[in-house]
């Protein structure tokens, strides 16, 4: 099947919404509402889903030469080669601690099907260490144990800064079962979290993606020379630590592809023919095809890898290049879909060559950050260099997470722009970095979500309905009056005081209208000394072009933030939307549903509108400021950035919602702590 090497771009962004519904039902009425009346657009889309299912694009579109071609009948047959997560029962800590004498084992840190971790000390050296186990059942399939013993082996060669350091391996049996063996191996510790969890939390910057991206190039070069394949880069095998070094693990299944006579020794255990891997992040070489598999595999996992770190999706199927989904620099593009070339030879030769293109893209990048720009694109421009929050849970390590958890509540440091903190509502904050006001120079911890639904239930029931529809315990809390909101933040700090989850000298607040305008990308643009309503009126007055949460365009772009669109006008909640506008939701939506900032931040536009600290005229004390459209504003001013509300302290509405911030106590800042 062919299409044509032209796509209109209403083709493509009705495409790439129609890919990520999963449903045929769903899918085809969306097609139905997107299309409409149109029968010509309706059969392109049609095409390029149908190429896209089939993954045969014989002349893809012009925005995806050079990209991979594969796709979902390559990732079927990976799948199923691939072996299943097992069910298994891992022991305790204090069973595993009686079957290695030389280690006090801890607690259970994660826990997958494909293995167990663990937090421990190695007594004689009194050093923290991580030990993963394995499944017992493993034991019993034949060549398995000298694949372990060989995986250990070539962790222990590979001695690099970017690379977990095995310490020690081998097997004990279970005192329980004849024939249960469990293999294990020890490893350094490391007090950080993963990429993958980085990804999830929205908080990865593009600047803090080009580092972990560069030494992560530094760690695969350095085992590519020593004769080592990694096989298995995922954000999941990737960790970062407090002080924002990174560290490849797993190289479980590498492959020995050296000149040595142990690789043609090892060739059988290698199981060169059989599929190893994560099907999102396979190379199409390794997908039993017969082709050779070398270094150049994890090159184009890498691509895969850097794809997602800068976009927050995998690239599947038929996908734009990074800088049309995500407010990166466009040169990136090219680095990436270089990486991810289907043909080998057409790709980066060696990780190596990645790292020169990413450190000379970084450095233009850091050349030009201090210069002031006026809002562009997507989201805005934003300070770079901040320094920024994590949260530390342990680690995970080589495995599937599974049911791993992590304490919330604890913030540490980390050298790179990325973080976020739990309290213990779960409540996701990340640093927003202020510039100008009371609080310039401070990082400003920002709920990424509006307060929910259940987390003001924990503090009063409130109204949880908007027009008479009910709303779900992830909705945004409405109903809710500015004194209600500032009523939950003293609640809040109160408990969380008590808990020991926040430290004296610290607040739950409403964000101060600067505060806000930093968040949202304007804070460096903008007089922080100049009151509200008079920032409103200019704001007012100013003619285009005009910035927005989601960039310059407006109408937005179909599901963009959560405003009065067609679905609001089809459940007559309203009566008249912002005319083709679709995003899904007749109401409010669950928080997260639309795209986050470079910040990490939801919802600045759209769902409900927020409270802050501030009067709107400080002169009179009497309204407070609002920002953010709600999910029943149509007006094109209402919904920029720059636009300021004002609403009477006691009233309530079911437009109204609040955001909360976690930030130092007027006396903790003036004693400059």
């Amino acid at each position: 099947m062919s299409t044509s090497t032209e796509t209109h771009p209403r083709e493509r962004e009705i495409f790439l919404e129609a890919t990520e519904i999963e449903a045929a039902a769903d899918r085809a009425a969306y097609l139905d509402q997107a299309c409409g009346e149109d029968a010509h657009l309706r059969e392109r889309v049609n095409a390029l889903l149908e190429a896209d299912r089939e993954a045969t694009l014989i002349e893809p579109p012009e925005w995806m030469r050079g990209a991979a071609e594969w796709g979902a009948q390559q990732m079927e047959a990976a799948r199923a080669v691939i072996p299943s997560p097992r069910n298994w029962s891992p022991p305790s800590a204090e069973e595993l601690s009686a079957l290695l004498p030389g280690y006090e084992v801890e607690a259970m840190i994660g826990c997958g099907g494909m293995g167990a971790v663990y937090r421990g000390v190695q007594t004689s050296l009194e050093r923290a260490v991580a030990i993963k186990i394995l499944p017992p059942e493993f034991a019993a399939e034949p060549g398995f144990s000298e694949r372990f013993r060989r995986e250990a082996l070539a962790m222990a060669k590979l001695q690099h800064p970017n690379i977990v350091t095995i310490f020690d391996y081998g097997s004990v049996t279970l005192a329980t079962g004849a024939g249960r063996t469990l293999y294990y191996f020890v490893m350094e510790f490391i007090d950080g979290t993963d990429v993958q969890h980085l990804i999830r939390s929205g908080a990865l910057t593009s600047e803090a993606a080009l580092k972990v991206i560069a030494q992560i190039c530094e760690a695969l070069q350095y085992a590519h020379a020593q004769g080592y394949v990694h096989r298995d880069i995922k954000p999941a095998n990737v960790f970062v630590t407090q002080e924002g070094l990174v560290k490849v693990g797993d190289f479980g299944i590498a492959k020995l592809t050296g000149s040595a006579s142990a690789a043609a020794k090892d060739s059988q255990l290698t199981l060169a023919d059989h599929v190893m891997g994560t099907p999102n992040y396979l190379a199409p070489e390794n997908l039993g095809s017969g082709r050779k598999v070398d270094h150049r595999a994890d090159i184009y996992s890498l691509g895969v890898m850097f794809y997602e770190m800068l976009t927050g999706n995998l690239p599947k199927g038929v996908f734009p290049p990074p800088s049309q989904t995500a407010h990166v620099d466009t040169r990136l593009d090219q680095v990436v879909l270089k990486a991810m070339m289907s043909e080998p030879d057409k790709r980066y030769q060696h990780a190596a060559e990645v790292k020169q293109d990413v450190d000379n893209i970084s450095a233009s990048i850091s050349k030009h950050a201090g210069e002031k720009r006026r809002p562009r694109s997507r989201t805005g421009i934003w300070t770079l260099g901040a320094a920024a929050c994590v949260l530390a849970s342990g680690a995970w390590w080589f495995m599937e997470r599974g049911n791993s958890s992590h304490p919330p509540g604890r913030v540490v440091p980390l050298k790179l722009q990325i973080g976020t903190f739990e309290n213990s509502l779960g409540m996701r904050f990340v640093p927003v970095p202020i510039t100008g006001g009371p609080t310039k120079g401070q990082q400003v911890l920002f709920s990424i979500w509006e307060t929910r639904v259940q987390d003001y239930a924990a503090f009063a029931p409130g109204d949880p309905t908007v027009m008479g529809l009910p709303q779900g315990p992830d909705h945004p809390a409405v109903n809710i009056s500015w004194d209600d909101a500032k009523a939950f933040c003293d609640w809040l700090t109160k408990r969380e005081l008590e808990k020991g989850v926040i430290q004296p000298g610290q607040i739950y607040r409403l964000p101060t209208d600067h505060e806000w305008s930093c968040a949202v990308g304007l804070g460096h643009i903008e007089d922080a000394n100049e009151p509200p309503d008079a920032k409103r009126a200019r704001a007012e007055r100013a003619g285009g072009p005009h910035s927005y949460p989601w960039g310059d365009r407006w109408p937005p772009p179909n599901y963009a933030a959560n405003l009065d669109s067609e679905a609001t006008v089809r459940e007559n909640l309203r009566d008249a939307g912002i005319p083709g506008y679709v995003d899904g939701f007749p109401g409010t939506s669950p928080v997260g549903s639309f795209p986050a900032n470079p910040l990490g931040l939801n919802d600045l536009s759209g769902n409900a509108a927020e409270w802050c600290a501030d009067f709107l005229d400080p002169g009179t004390n009497g309204r407070r400021v609002m920002r953010g459209a709600s999910w029943a504003v149509q007006k094109e001013i209402i919904c920029r950035s720059d636009y300021r509300g004002g609403g009477w302290p006691t009233r309530r509405l079911d437009q109204y919602g609040f955001r909360i911030v976690l930030a130092q106590t007027i006396e903790r800042q003036r004693a400059g702590r």
